[in-house]
């Protein structure tokens, strides 16, 4: 659901503010949430609508990035994983322009551009809207395997 490179601990103040934000805009109707299960690593959210309604649970991991590179501080000192135990994802989260599946999967734009031209991607997993095209999850998953990133 969500993978997150950061550079301090769920601990601190900012970084969690971070992954919430993050977690809210994938959770359609998000408006609240309570930490029902808080170890050092590992968080459990019960996340709730605006009517106080639960809507979703999603347990939060948090781990050293083993491949993290002190000169390049984007590759971020840890990883935080998010996954959704109960509930729905917002769709968009499901579609990417091919700049965005390019990153996320580590190749170049022009390759999944060319993935499309190329019929890999069936009629449902790739169209253009107003000049950018756009792929989904689904079909990145299929043609390309899991992200990289």
């Amino acid at each position: 659901m969500l993978k997150m490179y950061v550079n301090e601990t769920i601990k601190d103040a900012e970084t969690w503010s971070e992954v919430l934000e993050e977690l809210f805009a994938r959770i359609e109707g998000a408006y609240e949430y309570e930490i029902v299960d808080d170890e050092e690593t590992k968080r459990v959210l019960f996340i709730s609508n605006e009517a106080g309604e639960k809507i979703a649970e999603v347990s939060v991991r948090f781990y050293l990035n083993e491949n993290y590179d002190e000169d390049d501080w984007k590759s971020g000192k840890y990883i935080v994983e998010a996954e959704l135990l109960e509930g729905e994802l917002n769709p968009l989260f499901f579609v990417y322009t091919t700049q965005e599946a390019a990153e996320k999967w580590g190749l170049a734009e022009v390759t999944v551009r060319q993935w499309i031209y190329r019929g890999k991607f069936r009629v449902n997993e790739a169209r253009k809207s107003a000049g950018t095209w756009l792929v989904t999850h689904a079909g990145m998953m299929r043609v390309a395997g899991e992200p990289k990133k």
